[in-house]
């Protein structure tokens, strides 16, 4: 996983990881002055300079033994909390912004392939991951059975249905209410399940959407807007 991070600004120094910005007149005034041209050029529909991003760059921040990583997932309010899903490697997290990541999914032994993960908008506690990468194979033994639900920011996992599916790469959650959610199953060689699955009761039964159309081009999706 790869994070944006300012390392370096131009004309502010530099101490340990972090950029420290002298608090003086001539510092706040440039920085004003940045932001009001930066959002005049966006407004206007302006090609913004690079010389506005030369202070960030991207650094690797882990975690290093999981191999590729298929999802993310962030919780709001809380910038430094992720979660990553990976094909060979179950779940990882951090709360220090990728300068610590710890494997929250060893409990869960019949299978250790991500292809999708989602912490609920309006519940950080609760997190829904599909198993399954979607770009692997029987072969690879990276097939996964399921949906699986944590109700307590990753620390237990209850597997909840849709054993047939073997690939899920894209969950989506209600932003307003946990217990919706929609699930996109592409099957696979050996899967029974496929399509678009809906549960309006947090995972304890599954409808399926449709069959009309390919699970892969659903992969776009986006976000649920509530009703509520």
């Amino acid at each position: 996983m790869y994070i944006w991070r300012a390392n370096r600004l131009k004309g502010f120094p530099l101490v340990g990881r972090y950029t420290v910005v002298q608090n003086t007149r001539r510092s706040i005034r440039l920085l004003i002055s940045l932001a009001v041209a930066l959002c005049f050029a966006v407004g206007a529909g302006a090609q913004v300079s690079p010389d506005l991003f030369s202070g960030l760059q991207w650094r690797n921040v882990g975690p290093y033994h999981g191999g590729r990583i298929a999802s993310v997932t962030g919780v709001i309010g809380e910038p430094r909390t992720f979660y990553v899903g990976l094909p060979q490697g179950g779940i990882w997290k951090t709360t220090s912004g990728g300068m610590t990541w710890y494997p929250i999914f060893d409990q869960v032994t019949d299978v250790d392939s991500i292809g999708a993960i989602q912490v609920a908008p309006s519940d950080p506690n609760i997190i829904y991951a599909g198993s399954g990468d979607a770009v692997s194979s029987a072969i690879t033994g990276t097939n996964g059975n399921g949906m699986y639900k944590s109700q307590d920011a990753g620390k237990t996992w209850t597997h909840i249905g849709l054993e047939g599916t073997t690939k899920i790469p894209k969950i989506i959650v209600d932003p307003k209410d946990p217990n919706i959610v929609i699930v996109v199953a592409m099957g696979g060689a050996t899967g029974t399940q496929r399509g678009i699955f809906r549960t309006d009761d947090g995972g304890n039964t599954w409808t399926c959407c449709t069959l009309t159309i390919r699970p892969a081009a659903a992969i776009s999706l986006r976000p649920l807007t509530s009703q509520a």
